[in-house]
């Protein structure tokens, strides 16, 4: 199992100390690779480290969370940890995958972290699955027009990859196809480049659900 890594930036050595020590706790395989004292040492740290996580205070000497969020562009998770929450829209609108208020109560990160671990663990399937795809493109696998061995899915805007093995079921509507995995549903347009593979369809009065 891939072991993740977290940097936690906060101007304060207490309050640093107190989510390191939480974290410790509530999960203690997530790896601490360093910590910041202020916006442009996270941002450093970001960049050199490259961890899956970033813990970010707001209000920091340099640059703010907000400022390294807008430069790490996506390339790892945010979780911000602030005292002012006047910042919460801009937050989201930077996809930051929780906005935690101090003083920081143990009960809220635990539902923060499992929110992490079920992204984390979901976007580690998928790169798996990319990883099968490609050795069986190595191997010659994919040649064979009678499998097909992924689904080209969306989800809330994004392209995603979900490997033929974890799907659960198809469901049919109007216009999109779901793809149901155990975690998520996803949508695809239709299944006509996949007709070849050996679906049942299944009907349930006017839906229509396809079962691998």
């Amino acid at each position: 199992m891939k072991k993740f890594h977290a940097i936690i930036a906060d101007d304060e050595e207490t309050l640093r100390s107190y989510l390191r020590d939480l974290l410790q706790d509530i999960w203690p395989d997530l790896h601490i690779s360093a910590e910041a004292e202020n916006g442009d040492e996270a941002l450093h740290l970001i960049k050199e480290l490259e961890p899956d996580i970033a813990f970010l205070d707001i209000k920091m000497p340099g640059l703010s969370g907000i400022n390294v969020a807008n430069y790490v562009n996506n390339s790892c998770r945010i979780i911000f940890i602030t005292a002012y929450n006047k910042y919460a829209i801009k937050a989201f609108e930077l996809e930051a995958v929780d906005y935690l208020l101090k003083p920081l109560e143990k009960s809220r990160l635990i539902k923060t972290v499992s929110r992490l671990k079920q992204q984390l663990t979901q976007e580690n399937t998928i790169n798996q699955g990319w990883s099968r795809i490609l050795d069986k493109l190595n191997t010659g696998v994919a040649n064979d027009k009678n499998y097909i061995y992924w689904i080209k899915a969306s989800n809330q805007g994004k392209i995603f990859v979900i490997p033929v093995e974890d799907v659960c079921y198809f469901k049919a509507g109007d216009k999109y196809t779901s793809v149901v995995t155990k975690t998520k549903e996803w949508l695809i347009k239709n299944l006509s480049k996949n007709s070849s593979a050996n679906w049942i369809r299944i009907s349930f009065g006017a839906s229509t659900e396809l079962l691998s």
